[in-house]
């Protein structure tokens, strides 16, 4: 699998993304896209020609995310993270989900995120740690 990167809004990341979608084969190319509509919209029109496609998908669950930067609530949070999965399905079948900060959410918490994303359609959970280890624990259908 070749993670290909987004800088959020960048034209020139979407463009070296749908190359490499166009040319690259035998391989799964995967955008990352934040659970936002533009940025999904983004990843999966460049994702569009590739011969087997990824999406992934990310929101913070951390308490400090959510307060200071999402300025969002549980409840906000999961309705975003399951939009975010179910638009992603929109443009391909396979859809990563991954909460930011993850290893510091409350686990009770992460669980009901984690459950509600693959319920609405995540096939891959990678449950990271940005701020330490890069990936504890990734589950795959």
């Amino acid at each position: 699998m070749i993670e290909a990167d987004f800088r959020f809004g960048a034209a020139a990341t979407s463009e070296a993304v749908r190359e490499i979608a166009r040319s690259v084969r035998g391989s799964v190319i995967c955008g990352l896209a934040r659970c936002r509509e533009a940025d999904i919209n983004r990843a999966g029109e460049a994702l569009r020609q590739a011969e087997r496609a990824r999406l992934h998908v990310f929101l913070a669950t951390s308490p400090i995310h959510r307060e200071y930067k999402l300025k969002m609530d549980k409840d906000e949070v999961i309705s975003r993270a399951v939009a975010g999965v179910k638009q992603a399905r929109g443009y391909c079948d396979d859809v990563e989900y991954s909460p930011e900060d993850a290893t510091r959410t409350e686990l009770d918490f992460l669980c009901q995120v984690v459950e509600a994303t693959i319920a609405a359609g995540a096939t891959t959970v990678n449950i990271p740690d940005t701020v330490a280890m890069p990936r504890l624990i990734t589950w795959a259908k």
